[in-house]
């Protein structure tokens, strides 16, 4: 059994850290509206810290050696764990929580796709004024076009949004069976399962009535694709991660500095450019080059709503006083 490295320990805490403030802390306020905000910010740079220091002068990092399932049963106990409960979770959902009648993305989300399918412009600025909206449509694709399938299909959306999910989780699983830390092989598994278990205990409304749980399937897949020395697989991770949430586009340049230290400069360049050109293909080409103002209108209508949920929760005072933590929240 390899030792543990110091640097890898830090990095668990932290996540670990992470998913108590997401999961228990922020949902119960323990903190408060601002210290919630700080500590985000703290964590999360912290752990983009942590990860420079970990690959920082580290050279170039071998693909770990696959290894069969039957070497790692527990993963393989883990995972069937992991996909029982996404099952069991998903069946609760549809049939328990009505998201028509408390969540404003789901809603909103398939009006897009609904438009896709019918041949209309996605991003047309009633869009969302059957559910009374007055906001300009601005999710990015990967919010919104995989619930397509769900739509033409006559599904609900959920279904697909947790789909993605075990997949990213399913990929992540078996990737991690070929660490050589085999403490790591463990920590994290475990880490998944009692997370997405607490979640269906406390807060399951957080998997009813959104769709992050489908944006944690791109990072999973982007995760997995670090460690493979296949860039069209890389490109296609990174470009779903762009297309998905604005603040994803900040911790690029991270990624890229990641890249640059553990991979062969060639196949960096083709990354970048492969998911560049999805990019393109899939957001810039079909809707913002119809009206180049959405991408403006698109940053002032968040601005517009930060700084709503900023003054709902702190009063007028609130962002002045937290503009720091703001940066979490972009």
């Amino acid at each position: 059994m390899s030792k543990i490295k110091v640097v890898d320990l830090i990095l668990v805490l932290l996540i670990i850290l992470e998913i108590l403030l997401t999961t228990y802390f922020f949902p119960n306020n323990i903190l408060g509206q601002k210290k919630n905000s700080f500590s985000a910010f703290i964590v999360s740079l912290a752990i983009g810290i942590t990860v420079m220091v970990k690959f920082y002068d580290s050279g170039k990092v071998s693909l770990y050696k696959s290894n069969s399932w039957k070497s790692n049963k527990y993963l393989i106990l883990f995972y069937f764990l992991v996909v029982y409960l996404l099952y069991k979770i998903n069946y609760t959902v549809i049939h328990t929580i009505d998201y028509a009648k408390i969540s404003d993305v789901i809603p909103a989300v398939r009006i897009l796709a609904q438009r896709f399918l019918y041949g209309k412009y996605v991003y047309s600025n009633d869009a969302w004024a059957s559910i009374h909206q007055t906001t300009h449509p601005g999710y990015m694709p990967m919010h919104w076009l995989p619930i397509v399938i769900a739509e033409y299909f006559h599904r609900d959306p959920r279904t697909i949004t947790f789909l993605i999910w075990l997949a990213g989780t399913a990929l992540l699983i078996q990737r991690l069976q070929n660490n050589p830390q085999k403490w790591l092989q463990i920590a994290f598994p475990s880490l998944l399962y009692l997370m997405i278990n607490y979640l269906y205990t406390y807060n399951i409304n957080v998997l009813g009535v959104t769709v992050e749980i489908m944006f944690g399937g791109y990072y999973m897949l982007l995760l997995t694709a670090t460690n493979r020395n296949s860039y069209i697989l890389m490109s296609l991770a990174a470009a779903f991660c762009m297309m998905s949430r604005y603040y994803i586009i900040f911790w690029f340049p991270l990624w890229i500095f990641v890249m640059l230290i553990n991979k062969e400069s060639k196949y960096v360049i083709k990354t970048i450019i492969g998911a560049l050109v999805l990019v393109l293909v899939i957001y810039i080409i079909p809707f913002a080059s119809k009206d180049w103002s959405i991408l403006n209108i698109f940053t002032k209508d968040y601005e517009r709503a930060a700084w709503g949920e900023w003054i709902y929760n702190l009063g007028e005072k609130g962002p002045t006083i937290c503009m720091p933590a703001m940066a979490s929240l972009l």
